[in-house]
């Protein structure tokens, strides 16, 4: 399955072997830089168990993010990703810019959803500003919002009945 977040950096490809370092079962499990996810996911897949998971990452808007595609109302994010995508076929890259500048401005799940899936191979980057400024991937049109719908059903499936508390704070601070 693809993963709910593209990210740059993930450790999707490690995971498999990170996992085999942690318990199948405990209290808590806390994941300090979640990033994608990749290795809480998998630790999903592979049915760890855990009492209560703990995810934190610094950067709010992932935090965000994973818990807009987990737990927002399904047919509204998808509803809202397909007004992106089509508005995208149709307008090309400035479509894509001005959406990065609304999110700069309002900080919505919705439009970093369609950010993360339209640029350059998931790179979450940020300017002095805080503000997202990685640049639209020419060559793609995003993921069409069926597969999209399946990824984030797929995820969805695996937290279901977790108790999952979700941070964004410096993992020093946890």
């Amino acid at each position: 399955m693809q993963q709910l977040i593209k990210y740059t950096g993930t450790k999707r490809f490690q995971a498999e072997e990170i996992i085999k370092r942690i318990p199948k079962k405990g209290t808590i499990y806390c994941e300090l830089f979640l990033g994608s996810g990749a290795v809480f996911y998998k630790l999903l897949e592979q049915n760890y168990d855990y009492d209560f998971y703990v995810l934190n990452d610094i950067n709010k808007d992932v935090i965000e993010l994973h818990k807009y595609l987990l737990f927002g109302d399904l047919e509204e994010v998808l509803e809202d990703y397909d007004t992106h995508r089509e508005n995208l076929l149709q307008n090309g890259a400035n479509y894509y810019y001005e959406v990065r500048n609304n999110f700069n401005e309002l900080r919505l799940s919705s439009d970093f959803l369609f950010l993360n899936r339209n640029c350059v191979n998931g790179l979450i980057r940020y300017n002095k500003k805080k503000e997202f400024n990685s640049p639209f991937h020419h060559n793609r049109n995003g993921i069409e919002t069926k597969t999209l719908s399946k990824i984030i059903s797929f995820y969805r499936g695996l937290v279901d009945g977790r108790q999952i508390d979700f941070y964004s704070r410096n993992f020093q601070d946890l």
